[in-house]
């Protein structure tokens, strides 16, 4: 799993814009990302932000949970706790 921090990735000039940022290219790919926020106080962003980003970049929220879900090390029955949390979610209106 590949923690992506659009936001700093940007402050820092990692990517030289939002628009610019690997995550498509990545999640096409099929390299397992997950969303990630950098200090939030010096880069003036929260998880928040960074999923909103990911989403102008046409990566959802959906396909992140799906990815962590995928990838997550655990048991059974936390991994059947996780697909139904995520049946349970409203995904059309997520962060709205």
């Amino acid at each position: 799993m590949l923690g992506v921090c659009p936001i700093s990735n940007q402050c820092t000039g990692v990517v030289a814009s939002l628009a610019a940022h690997p995550l498509p290219r990545l999640a096409a790919g099929g390299i397992a990302c997950s969303m990630s926020t950098d200090d939030p106080a010096m880069f003036g962003t929260d998880l928040a932000a960074d999923f909103a980003a990911a989403r102008e970049l046409g990566v959802t929220g959906l396909e992140c949970y799906l990815t962590g879900q995928r990838v997550a090390a655990c048991d059974a029955q936390t991994r059947n706790e996780l697909q139904e949390i995520g049946q349970d979610f409203d995904w059309a209106g997520e962060c709205a």
